[in-house]
């Protein structure tokens, strides 16, 4: 019996029978496809001139180390396959620097909520001298500003200086301020920058590709 079996060791793990050839490699582009990576094919690499025969013979290698090559390029392959796929931050700041907003309107109006919430609120803020930290001073640089909007005497103080049809009249929020015939009403620039489909920052967002982030 241990004569046999030594024959099927060498058989199979001694004795070379596949032949090995670099025109048959193949690339599964799968993965690459996914995340818009161009890999090159055997061909066009500097592969493409090498040759696996010397003095007319051919290189072999024995079954078992055949099949475990196999079996490691599977292992690799789904390992490579579960890893997500980079995001280039670079490029997708360069496309939202490159956004702009497509409806004149909006734009307008987002120039309106500079005027009537982010600037009145920025300028309150640098004139009371608070101690911020850095995360917090890169927040304020922005109109939806987590800071404007979380602390009280800003975003939840000042409002919109003109009727804006979306946030119906109300007495209450709008007492001293003018009632017009469209039924419009100023809401507070918390509500004109947050509330659902019809807050600035949904619509803004709406104006944005959705594939951005999976680029």
């Amino acid at each position: 019996n241990r004569v046999w079996v030594a024959i099927v060791v060498i058989l199979f793990a001694g004795i070379p029978f596949i032949p090995v050839d670099l025109s048959t490699i193949k690339f599964d582009t799968t993965r690459s496809a996914q995340c818009q990576v161009s890999v090159p094919q055997p061909n066009d690499t500097g592969w493409s001139n090498a040759y696996t025969t010397l003095n007319n013979q051919s290189a072999l290698v024995p079954v078992w180390w055949f099949f475990m090559h196999s079996i490691s390029k599977a292992v690799t392959g789904g390992a490579v396959a579960a890893i997500p796929c980079g995001t280039d931050l670079r490029q997708m700041r360069m496309d939202v620097d490159a956004t702009r907003i497509d409806d004149p309107v909006l734009a307008q109006e987002v120039g309106d909520f500079v005027h009537d919430c982010y600037g009145p609120s920025r300028a309150k803020l640098f004139m009371s001298r608070p101690t911020l930290s850095d995360e917090q001073m890169n927040d304020v640089t922005w109109i939806g500003s987590s800071y404007f909007l979380g602390n009280t005497g800003f975003y939840d103080t000042y409002h919109s200086n003109t009727p804006r049809t979306a946030w119906p009249y109300d007495a209450t929020r709008d007492a001293g301020l003018a009632q017009v015939d469209s039924g419009g009403g100023y809401p507070t620039c918390r509500q004109w920058w947050s509330d659902g489909n019809s807050g600035l920052r949904a619509r803004l967002l709406a104006q944005v590709d959705p594939d951005l982030l999976t680029r």
